[in-house]
């Protein structure tokens, strides 16, 4: 065998073991020595096999026909039989010929003599032994091993197909997000009871600032803030033109690369592939950008799970848990965010996605609005007095107007919001008008200063507030001459200030007032 003599010691030995055998027995019970011998040939093979340069995908023919010949020899000669013991031989092959990396050799035994091969023991042997190439860092090795057997082991076909994920994701987290191998061994230590989403936050958690592998940008704060502006004018176009039943088209807006954009790569070749796991993923990739300090990151990868949860089509079981996990995401990222406009187009793409879905989640989005609204207000009437007390060359001893602004009453709707410079102005001409404090009746309707009034006193700023409404949609129509002379943008402000006039007197529980308002 291999051109070496066998040692006689060895030889005599196994025929000492043969001797001692029950005589007539179908159980072939080999001794230590014969065991010793089959390596023995099995290892010499493996000699003549790498002198002849011949490596994993390359085999010669001669040789291996010349082993198993000499395999099926020594049976015959020791046992005086033709068949070979299955799973033994098998056995013994694949000890001596996979830590040798011979996984062409093998293979091609196995399907030459399969009987010499138990498909049980022989598919835990190579799973083993992928593992234990992974664990020791060498993955290309692992993968050749797999891809070499697996098509042999149709019936263990998801095993591998597991195996194969894990291999995938231990080579892309080694070598294209370039991390430390003992930080991915450490984390895909649990491959096996983990599920993806939990191996993909626990990463996270570790390095979070994987989410900015391609895309360093999102550090800086101000060309975050540029590209969060660029990623919510993107995905809100889409959101919109798929609430509109059009198809995905085209936007005029760029959108920046994403935060993420490997770690989404990643949980693709982890198995994340359901619309519901995408979103789940992606809410670890919100969180961990918020626990890292970049909220322009996070906010950008909300808007993608609200686009995404547009274009995907959902039964009623789903939505209820598209709803909670984008909602409540959507709700984290408004608690950091300091740019109101955001702000509000979260809250109306959320509420507009999910109007018919009723929950603390859905009051939280409401509140946020309105409080959002109050802000903006605030800002754009204190700027407003600021330039009119210039126009009258006056000083401007209040430059701000504190915490009062705008809240809509009796229910909001994605429809019943002004511009906001629009409502600034009709509220900034009604308290000139008046010497009325708008701001602060529309403020006092919010649910956290509505807390501290009393039922009178709620009364009375439901009327007041409506009777002003009413007054100044009045006095814009008296101007006009007659409605049908207002352009559409007047009309339209002037049906909205009726509008909330009316919702206010509709609320107050003394329904003479509100006639006398009327009547007036």
């Amino acid at each position: 065998s291999g051109g070496k003599n066998l040692n006689l010691e060895l030889w005599a030995s196994a025929c000492f073991s043969l001797e001692s055998n029950n005589e007539g027995s179908s159980v072939i019970n080999f001794g230590s020595s014969c065991t010793s011998i089959l390596r023995f040939m099995a290892e010499r093979f493996c000699d003549s096999v790498s002198k002849d340069s011949i490596g994993t995908n390359e085999r010669n023919p001669d040789i291996l026909l010349d082993f198993m010949s000499d395999v099926e020899e020594f049976y015959q000669i020791m046992l005086g039989c033709q068949g070979v013991q299955t799973g033994f031989v098998g056995s013994l092959l694949l000890s001596v010929l996979l830590p040798l990396h011979l996984f062409g050799v093998l293979r091609d035994i196995m399907q030459i003599r399969p009987s010499w091969f138990c498909l049980n023991k022989a598919s835990a042997a190579v799973v083993s032994c992928i593992r234990s190439f992974s664990l020791q860092g060498h993955i290309e090795t692992a993968l050749s091993c797999h891809d070499t057997f697996a098509p042999l082991f149709s019936k263990r076909s998801d095993e591998f197909d597991f195996i194969r994920r894990y291999l995938d994701a231990l080579q892309f987290s080694t070598f294209s997000m370039q991390l430390d191998r003992h930080l991915v061994m450490s984390v895909f230590s649990q491959f096996d009871s983990a599920s993806p989403i939990d191996l993909i936050r626990h990463l996270i958690e570790i390095r979070p600032e994987i989410l900015l592998l391609g895309c360093e940008f999102w550090r800086d704060e101000n060309s975050a803030a540029n590209a969060c502006a660029d990623a919510s004018n993107y995905f809100s176009f889409q959101i919109h033109e798929s609430l509109r039943g059009n198809a995905v088209v085209e936007a005029s807006h760029v959108l920046p690369p994403m935060p993420g954009a490997l770690v989404m790569q990643l949980a693709n070749i982890l198995g994340v592939a359901s619309p519901h796991e995408l979103l789940r993923a992606k809410r670890c990739m919100a969180s961990g950008a918020i626990q890292f300090g970049i909220p322009h990151a996070a906010v950008a990868v909300v808007y993608s799970m609200l686009c995404d949860c547009a274009f995907s089509n959902q039964d009623e079981h789903q939505r209820e848990d598209f709803y909670c996990l984008v909602i409540s995401s959507v709700i984290m990222v408004l608690g950091i965010l300091d740019d109101v406009m955001i702000k509000m187009d979260l809250c109306k793409i959320s509420l507009r996605m999910f109007s018919t879905n009723h929950s603390p989640l859905h009051d939280t989005l409401l509140e946020t609005f309105m409080e959002s609204e109050i802000e903006l207000l605030r800002k754009e009437s204190a700027l407003i007095q600021r330039e009119d007390t210039r126009s009258n060359g006056q000083v401007d001893n209040h430059p701000s107007q504190g915490n009062s602004g705008f809240a809509m009453i009796g229910g909001l709707t994605v429809s019943n919001y002004f511009r906001h410079n629009d409502i600034a102005k009709i509220v900034h001409e009604i308290n000139r008008l008046s010497s009325a404090d708008v701001t602060a009746l529309l403020s006092s309707f919010s649910p956290k200063t509505a807390m501290g009034i009393d039922f009178s006193t709620h009364e009375e700023n439901l009327r007041a507030l409506g009777e002003y409404c009413l007054n100044w949609a009045i006095l814009e129509m008296v101007k006009s001459g007659d409605t049908s002379s207002c352009n559409r943008s007047q009309s339209y402000k002037i049906s909205k200030m009726i509008e909330l006039g009316a919702v206010c007197l509709g609320e107050l529980r003394d329904r003479e007032a509100s006639l006398r308002v009327i009547d007036r």
